[in-house]
């Protein structure tokens, strides 16, 4: 993993779930993060259960974060193994 994916990883891990304070994006879906380009990141998110109503809203968060992370330009995030995967990432990539 590149240095650039390290640091959005850290960044997403301070998401936390306000009652047991656990990283709560790695606990609804596996995090993958491959580097496209000079500072594209293309994140990848199994999700864990098919119908969590909560993944868009992670995956929304995960493009915000990671799009603030200082050297980062472009971020693509793409959903998988959920009933609404094709919808949630047209609504994030257009």
């Amino acid at each position: 993993m590149t240095d650039l994916a390290e640091e959005v990883r850290k960044a997403l891990a301070k998401l936390r779930n306000p009652v047991s304070n656990a990283p709560e994006i790695f606990l609804e879906c596996d995090v993958v993060i491959e580097k496209m380009g000079e500072n594209i990141l293309h994140i990848i998110l199994y999700a864990r259960d098919p119908y969590s109503p909560k993944l868009l809203i992670y995956a929304e968060a995960a493009k915000r974060i990671a799009s603030k992370t200082p050297g980062v330009a472009k971020v693509y995030v793409e959903v998988r193994n959920h009933f609404m995967a094709e919808q949630i990432n047209l609504m994030l990539n257009g």
